[in-house]
């Protein structure tokens, strides 16, 4: 470009005759304008993130927590069917199921009569508070491998050599 033509201001007639403003913007209208949009988008933006928070959590319990609650109906429903009503089981093997109340106290009757229990030894009915392998049976029953039992203490001569345990009973349904 050359210098010899540079550029010159226009003269407020010039400016006037062509068009241009020659007032200054008010600032204080478009600070406020830029706030108000501003706040307005955080608002919004808060807004659909709340929703979008309330469809999730609906969605979750609809899908998660709905069938969780009514599969623990079912088996509560079953349980507890299964522990208040008699019932034939096997009409040929004579297998019957009792409420475990019943079951609970001919149990304890039978106990005090010196009767054998079910294939069991003949002893009497301890609290489960006092019985010391009480775990390793319910492990037994649950199927779990029972853990391993510790191991005895050496046997100086003054204390009596263990008993084998004995077998535990067969479950008979």
């Amino acid at each position: 470009m050359s210098e010899s033509n540079p550029i010159q201001p226009l003269s407020p007639e010039q400016a006037l005759e062509i068009g241009y403003e020659r007032t200054e913007p008010n600032a204080l209208k478009i600070g406020l304008l830029t706030v108000v949009i501003v706040f307005s988008i955080v608002v919004v933006c808060y807004a659909v993130y709340y929703w979008y928070v309330g469809q999730l959590e609906y969605t979750r319990h609809m899908e998660v927590e709905v069938p969780i609650w009514q599969e623990t109906k079912d088996v509560r429903a079953y349980e507890t069917e299964r522990l208040t009503q008699f019932k034939y089981l096997d009409k040929t093997k004579g297998s019957v199921q009792l409420p475990i109340e019943k079951a609970m106290d001919l149990l304890v009757k039978e106990s005090g009569e010196g009767k054998s229990f079910y294939g069991g030894i003949n002893s009497t009915v301890k609290p489960y508070e006092v019985d010391p392998n009480l775990q390793t049976v319910i492990d037994k029953a649950l199927g779990k491998n029972p853990a391993a039992a510790p191991a005895p203490a050496a046997n100086d001569g003054n204390a009596p050599a263990p008993k084998a345990a004995a077998p535990a009973p067969a479950a008979k349904h």
